[in-house]
């Protein structure tokens, strides 16, 4: 299994630089712009992504105004755009997490899938690619964190953990929480388990570098406060699967 290193950021983005025909910044590394100013690309080696966006200030006509994007249109819109970059070809729309963020915004998600599982790495709350579909149905933002896997192959055949199982997990505060907002782990993960009121619940699996293995996993999804007063939305990831089989692998 592999995991895109830098220079696939650095792929990626100079192929998303030629498709919204930007330049590279006269003096800012990994960073390019449209010969306006409005439209900004560049590589977050922080968190490892590479980011697209229309400013709303420059063209705040690209965000707001009368022609509000249609999901299916949107949906079609960034389908069509998945397709034609080509480390995402393979990429499938998430249609549960599609959602329209804001009136007059909607976001798209796409993920790796793994049987019909999305599949994601550790660490990662959010989805490998996401885009902003905004006024007239045209992109506005595109923010991707290559998370991508190759070459798998079945490990072997496990039992979940029972509903019962999982239930103790979640009460027992043994879930890995993560904040949404920033991508890290939480700290005092049992108080904001028991204090996250959950809004989605989905099966996924989850790369892991350190054993080379896909494991499924139950990912919550929520609001809670991870630090005092400060509510955030959080992902608390529960294994399906006992540690146990996995020791030392």
């Amino acid at each position: 299994s592999a995991i895109p290193d830098k220079t696939d950021l650095i792929k990626i983005a100079g192929e998303l630089s030629e498709k919204f025909n930007l330049k590279k910044h006269s003096s800012l590394k990994n960073y390019w712009v449209s010969a306006d100013n409005s439209e900004i690309l560049f590589i977050d080696s922080a968190i490892n992504s590479v980011n697209y966006s229309i400013d709303g200030f420059k063209n705040p006509k690209a965000y707001t105004g009368s022609s509000n994007p249609t999901t299916e249109q949107a949906i079609i819109k960034a389908q069509e755009f998945i397709s034609s970059v080509e480390d995402w070809k393979e990429l499938v729309l998430e249609k549960d997490l599609s959602k329209e963020s804001e009136i007059n915004l909607i976001e798209i998600l796409f993920t790796q899938k793994l049987d019909d599982l999305s599949l994601r790495t550790s660490g990662h709350a959010k989805a490998p690619v996401r885009i902003i579909i905004g006024q007239e149905n045209n992109i506005v933002r595109v923010m991707a964190t290559p998370q991508f896997i190759k070459d798998t192959k079945p490990y072997g055949n496990f039992d979940t953990l029972s509903q019962d199982e999982i239930k103790r997990q979640i009460i027992d505060g043994k879930g890995t929480v993560i904040d949404v907002s920033t991508e890290r782990i939480v700290a005092d993960q049992a108080k904001v388990i028991e204090k996250t009121i959950m809004s989605r619940t989905i099966l996924e699996y989850r790369y892991d570098s350190k054993t080379g293995l896909a494991l499924p996993y139950l990912r919550l999804e929520g609001t809670s406060e991870v630090e005092l007063n400060n509510q955030a939305s959080v992902v608390i990831l529960i294994p399906l699967i006992d540690s146990k089989y996995f020791v030392g692998k």
